[in-house]
């Protein structure tokens, strides 16, 4: 990592459904890792204070130990994302959903693979709109618990090989969408803003 210095790192490659809770077991005690993140991998950096500089060369993010007081540092996505505004907020991934159903669809909601250990919440649902194969006619939810959980999963989503066509998000959530012809009516019937 510059220097002819050697860096000590163990890449670990995950299914997305699996990830939120292996990433949640190595930050919490009694490991407390320092992982860098992104689609369906992650990498404990052994030195934390390498994290910053790897999650910049792979466009990922650092993932502090859960419990921490420091403040983290500044991550590679700032001023990447725009920016978001307060309202609405949602208070749980039912109002969201019926909210996006009213916009463009919402059916047929799968949200199994949620683990309460995440800080955020998700769910799938069939749009009824867009074109015509069934992925064209997918959104997935997400509420997150804080603004910092919200931008880690938007730059997730960002640069994972799985890109969406389209997303939007607010104060706590985002709804990715399969067609991107649907960005419009979620952002002015849901609120939030386009995440380019």
């Amino acid at each position: 990592m510059g220097a002819g210095e050697p860096v000590e790192l163990e890449l670990h490659l995950d299914t997305p459904s699996n990830m939120g809770t292996a990433l949640a077991l190595r930050r919490n005690p009694p490991y407390q890792h320092t992982l860098v993140a992104a689609g369906n991998w992650y990498i404990r950096v052994m030195d934390p204070d390498f994290a910053p500089r790897v999650a910049k060369a792979l466009h990922a993010v650092v993932l502090k130990p859960l419990g921490e007081t420091s403040s983290p540092d500044q991550p590679p996505y700032k001023d990447q994302l725009p920016e978001i505004p307060d309202k609405p907020a949602y208070k749980n991934l039912d109002a969201l959903a019926d909210k996006v159903d009213a916009a463009v669809g919402c059916a047929d909601r799968d949200d199994d693979d949620n683990d309460p250990a995440l800080s955020w919440q998700f769910l799938n649902c069939t749009t009824g709109r867009g074109g015509q194969q069934r992925q064209e006619h997918c959104a997935d939810l997400a509420i997150y618990d804080d603004a910092r959980s919200r931008d880690e999963g938007l730059w997730s989503k960002i640069t994972d090989s799985r890109t969406p066509k389209g997303l939007v998000a607010g104060s706590n959530w985002s709804v990715a969408l399969c067609d991107e012809a649907l960005v419009d009516d979620v952002v002015k019937r849901v609120g939030g803003v386009e995440v380019p």
